[in-house]
């Protein structure tokens, strides 16, 4: 018979022979593969007069994109890319410091503005740094012939007009031409718009333009404006108000009896959405959204938000607002997928996600479905999307209506001259 020692011994050499031949016969551990990383940067208004619509809407939706793309596209072609957020304000000047020292620290190997103030500061060194700069939407002057930055969201005035276009074939029924008025505060965004928009009007036999109402970007009282607007009867009024402006044009429209009387449209860069949440849903019911993004529920970049939004902004909401900041991001994304297909994941540059995009189509499958089809022209520096979309706030939910082709006159491309 064996001592206790002798099992003792025994039993601890047989454990370590199971332990060791275990150990040879399982696989060994998958190596981890740290991917290269790249900086994407982003500049808003964190404390200004976008800092609500940014915090809750805007940068949610362009980090859910860089989310989902980390997930399910970056371990497929090899790269991560590292959201890097800058606060800028609504200041040109804090803008063009802000961007030099980005550049010169971070190297970004793409950018997305949105506000507008991080574009039109830097607009001449984008091409000098050799980093593309996107902004969805914008004014008709966020160009530069040969410049590297897009606009492919389309001008203002574009998706105005591709809007009255639809209007008037889908919604408008009566024999009369529609009356059409603009209630927008005094600014860059009105001299820009309406300096496109009046000889378009002024071409165009199927409406009435009544001219734009200017009020004061930080009007409180607008009851005396409200009643001089309504005296020339609009049929449609389409809006350019701030944060400050939209409460106090609304409560005129209820105190002076014309809520609901007359819809409102509103602009891409803050739809009935983020008005509902501020105002109240009563205050926008049956008012309209010009986007040139598709907010329906069921694309990608829908699954996208609703599964990483809130991660980062308790806040965040989906409407018509949250793809027309993402679709900038989209582009980027889309453009850095074929730059590594032709350079390779560790050869990334800001050079090479620019001549992907540069000229390129692009699908609504590769912007997430958020979009339709991208067409990017480098002679004609305001195109981009083919298609606008339009929604209408009814009963307390957004309705997407239809769209129809973005409007390419000529007249409207007046800073292309």
């Amino acid at each position: 018979m064996m001592s206790k020692l002798t099992k003792g011994l025994v039993f601890g050499l047989t454990v370590l022979l199971v332990v060791a031949l275990a150990a040879c016969a399982a696989p060994p551990e998958e190596e981890k593969v740290e991917l290269p990383e790249y900086n994407i940067a982003f500049f808003g208004d964190f404390h200004m007069v976008y800092a609500e619509l940014v915090t809750t809407c805007t940068m949610p939706a362009c980090i859910a994109a860089i989310d989902l793309w980390n997930d399910e596209i970056g371990p497929e072609i090899g790269v991560k890319l590292i959201p890097k957020i800058y606060d800028v304000g609504y200041d040109f000047a804090e803008a063009g410091a802000v961007y030099d020292r980005v550049v010169a620290t971070e190297k970004p190997i793409g950018m997305v503005s949105v506000i507008s103030p991080s574009l039109m500061a830097n607009l001449s060194k984008f091409k000098e740094d050799e980093v593309p700069m996107c902004q969805w939407f914008g004014y008709g002057a966020m160009h530069l012939d040969g410049g590297w930055a897009f606009l492919p969201g389309r001008a203002y005035a574009q998706i105005n007009a591709s809007f009255i276009n639809w209007w008037v074939a889908e919604e408008w029924t009566e024999a009369r031409k529609p009356r059409i008025a603009y209630a927008c505060f005094k600014g860059a965004y009105t001299d820009d718009l309406i300096s496109l928009m009046e000889p378009w009007f002024a071409q165009n036999p199927d409406v009435e333009y009544l001219g734009c109402y200017y009020h004061e970007a930080t009007a409180v009282d607008l009851a005396g404006y409200v009643r001089d607007l309504m005296k020339d009867e609009p049929d449609i009024i389409l809006t350019g108000l701030t944060s400050v402006s939209k409460p106090a044009y609304y409560s005129a429209l209820k105190e002076l009896g014309y809520l609901g009387k007359v819809p409102n449209v509103f602009p891409c860069f803050g739809g009935t959405d983020d008005a509902s949440r501020s105002l109240g849903p009563e205050f926008v019911e049956g008012d309209y959204d010009m986007d040139t993004t598709n907010a329906a529920p069921g694309t990608v970049m829908h699954r996208a938000h609703t599964t990483y939004a809130s991660r980062h902004y308790g806040r965040a909401f989906w409407g018509p607002t949250a793809p027309q900041y993402a679709a900038g991001t989209c582009l980027i994304l889309a453009g850095v997928v074929r730059a590594v297909e032709e350079v390779g994941a560790a050869n990334l540059t800001g050079r090479a996600v620019y001549e992907e995009i540069e000229g390129a189509t692009f699908s609504s499958e590769e912007m997430f479905g958020c979009t339709g089809t991208i067409k990017l022209d480098p002679k004609d520096r305001l195109s981009g999307a083919t298609e606008a979309f339009f929604s209408r706030f009814i009963n307390g939910k957004h309705q997407l209506l239809g769209s129809t082709p973005v409007d390419e006159s000529d007249v409207l491309k007046g800073w292309l001259k």
